[in-house]
């Protein structure tokens, strides 16, 4: 019997700990402290033990038992008078050959099995050497634990080979059952997971129809050459067109002409700014301006390389306080921060 027992100091922060009355707290602290605990985490107390320790009545007792079955964190057998600790094995693992011996003495004395077969899962779960801890314990049935197999354990396992520690040793009629019930367990897994690919492509091809559908019926710009051609320039410069990029190219068609879409796009390679937002800017930025053809576009193109130009070509007389070098402004960087666009060098995705 060991003189200590682990607790983590991240007791008192648990999410689960915190919600707990103080009479909760000390009882599950009793649980897990008290000296009749082991390292198995499963241990003989009897009720009477406990009112005696604690200083609770009988009611008190049994109520923070019931209540901590509830919680799932104990399991309490009245006719073995033997209390689990469901969890204890993941903060108590047996990592040498003392603490594994350890568990296996406990583990041989223990009256009720199911919480043998509940350690098991456990200890496999938590992938450690089970065929050791459990040694020789005959508490632990195939059959049993064949039913509590875990799925993933279950897709490791091949339907004629039986080279698993957990299959091994099985003969006769128990080994046809445990090759039967993996062989349904699997074929169940098999088809969920078809169930599963039939629905994403059943979802997948109602979304291309609608796609389809939409694309036929909306109104004319679509239909047309100039917007077909529009659609083509941008796969050409871009990238592939995507559904949410289509719609939004659709959207500009009822503001302005194909061809002042064509001249944004065109705008945004000179730019390296290949990006729908992007273009998207440009866009609605002639369209703030009151610019809807090509012809307008042109117009106000010239007069901002003109502003450019004239800025560029003004200078201050030199001499006196006013002899110095005068600025000189990037007028190409200024449209894309006019544009929202400070940094073109990163891809902006169209969300």
């Amino acid at each position: 019997m060991a003189k200590y027992r682990q607790l983590y100091t991240e007791f008192w922060s648990d999410s689960f700990v915190l919600e707990l009355t103080q009479e909760e707290k000390y009882f599950y602290l009793y649980l897990m402290t008290n000296s009749k605990t082991t390292q198995s985490g499963i241990y003989e107390i009897s009720k009477r033990t406990i009112e005696s320790d604690t200083g609770y009545n009988r009611e008190t007792v049994e109520k923070l038992i019931s209540r901590f079955c509830e919680y799932k964190k104990i399991l309490y057998c009245d006719d073995t008078k033997e209390l689990m600790v469901i969890n204890w094995i993941k903060y108590n693992v047996p990592n040498n050959i003392n603490s594994i011996k350890c568990v296996q003495r406990e583990i041989s004395r223990v009256k009720n099995s199911e919480f043998v077969k509940i350690l098991f899962n456990k200890c496999q779960a938590a992938g450690l050497d089970v065929e050791k801890i459990f040694e020789n314990i005959e508490k632990v049935m195939p059959e049993t634990i064949i039913e509590d197999v875990q799925v993933e354990e279950i897709q490791k396992i091949s339907d004629m080979k039986f080279n698993e520690p957990l299959l091994r040793g099985l003969q006769g009629p128990c080994k046809d059952l445990a090759c039967n019930r993996i062989r349904s367990k699997k074929e169940e897994i098999r088809s969920n997971n078809q169930k599963i690919i039939n629905k994403e492509e059943e979802e997948e091809e109602v979304m291309n129809k609608n796609y389809l559908i939409k694309n036929k019926t909306d109104s004319t710009a679509a239909a047309s050459e100039g917007f077909k051609n529009t659609i083509k320039i941008f796969e050409e410069n871009v990238h592939a067109i995507t559904p949410l990029e289509y719609e939004k190219i659709l959207e500009f068609t009822n503001y302005v002409s194909s061809e002042v879409i064509i001249m944004a796009i065109e705008e945004a390679v000179i730019y390296n700014a290949k990006t729908i937002k992007y273009i998207a800017q440009i866009l609605n930025s002639w369209i703030s301006h009151g610019i809807k053809t090509a012809d307008e576009v042109k117009v106000y193109q010239k007069k901002w390389a003109s502003k450019k130009l004239s800025s560029i070509n003004q200078n201050v007389k030199k001499g006196g306080f006013c002899d110095f070098e005068q600025r000189v402004y990037d007028y190409d960087a200024l449209e894309k921060k006019l544009l929202g666009y400070a940094d073109i060098e990163e891809t902006d995705n169209l969300e």
